[in-house]
């Protein structure tokens, strides 16, 4: 038995994976919306820090927000795994 948190408890499930499979797709689609917003966000704070000159802290949000869509990428190839087919 596995005890997880989900759906606003803890519950006792076997090691089986299939079983958490729906809340893991709600779950990998809410990581995600999240990833975008904050990619959106830090790419709003790249373009200002390049607009105002500061162009050591923009490379470096640039660098942060191309790591963040490689991550979205990941979880959308994650979750599109466990889609039934």
């Amino acid at each position: 038995m596995v005890v997880r948190w989900y759906l606003g408890g803890w519950h006792r499930t076997p090691a089986c994976h299939d079983r958490d499979m729906p809340v893991a797709r709600s779950e990998l689609s809410s990581l995600n919306s999240a990833l975008e917003e904050l990619t959106r966000r830090v790419s709003e704070f790249g373009d200002i820090a390049h607009r105002e000159k500061h162009d050591e802290l923009a490379a470096d949000l640039f660098a942060v927000e191309r790591s963040l869509r490689g991550a979205t990428r990941r979880l959308n190839r994650i979750g599109g795994a466990e889609q039934p087919r």
